[in-house]
């Protein structure tokens, strides 16, 4: 189940799909999570 939460904030990221809920947090906007490290 773990894995298949990471594969989908994953997806969200690389789509640009807003992956938070503002409502929830207190963020300021919805945006996507996450950050992308290639590899060297």
């Amino acid at each position: 189940m773990e894995s298949m939460a990471f594969a989908w904030l994953a997806h969200c990221f690389v789509n640009k799909i807003p992956s938070n809920l503002p409502s929830v947090t207190g963020a300021s906007k919805a945006v996507p999570l996450g950050v992308f490290y290639p590899a060297n």
